[in-house]
């Protein structure tokens, strides 16, 4: 399977027991998965390790598709080392298909 479109969500930091999670309700987008981490990048790889999971969703293509369309770009901001069960949040919303996108 591949993922045929997709959309990155930046939720940014937030407190573990205030997150709301993400859907794909009145999107186009048929799944979602939702990563967390210190930071952007480590919460778009947890995000994508989650898609990954889901049987027969191939990510490399995906990955390398966010990459070349800038849609990896964060301002910087991490989890402030203070914080307490705080994390930084990022969703990745797509569709897939069999074969070749």
């Amino acid at each position: 399977m591949k993922v045929t479109d997709y959309e990155v969500v930046d939720h940014g930091v937030e407190g573990a027991q205030y997150f709301q999670g993400c859907g794909v309700a009145l999107t186009k987008y048929s799944d979602v998965a939702t990563g967390c981490g210190d930071s952007f990048a480590d919460a778009l790889d947890d995000a994508l390790e989650s898609i990954a999971q889901q049987q027969g969703i191939d990510v490399e293509d995906l990955e390398a598709r966010i990459n070349a369309d800038g849609n990896a770009v964060s301002d910087g901001e991490t989890v402030p080392e203070d914080a307490e069960d705080c994390y930084y949040y990022v969703s990745v919303r797509f569709t897939s298909a069999e074969g070749d996108a």
